[in-house]
């Protein structure tokens, strides 16, 4: 992710299909409640208008709906989310 008034990278950004995002990552979770709270701290970028997921366009793959995760998350911990 740039800056947008630098242009300087400021950070990474993880991409994650819906279905492994809902199987995976929040296996044994309602995947709601964790995108919430991701949300709610600020590690979640949805596209406008838009819940949780983000309309990428992704090398290899096209237009796909995704979840776009900023590494924040890895920052500040998971432990806080749900």
């Amino acid at each position: 992710m740039k800056d947008p008034n630098s242009g300087e990278l400021i950070g990474v950004e993880f991409y994650l299909f819906l279905n492994v995002f809902r199987e995976e990552v929040a296996r044994g979770y309602d995947y709601k409640a964790v995108l919430t709270a991701l949300r709610d701290q600020g590690h979640l970028t949805p596209s406008n208008g838009r819940p949780f997921d983000f309309r990428a366009r992704l090398p290899g793959v096209g237009k796909v709906n995704c979840y776009r995760i900023r590494s924040t998350l890895l920052a500040d911990g998971a432990s806080d989310l749900v």
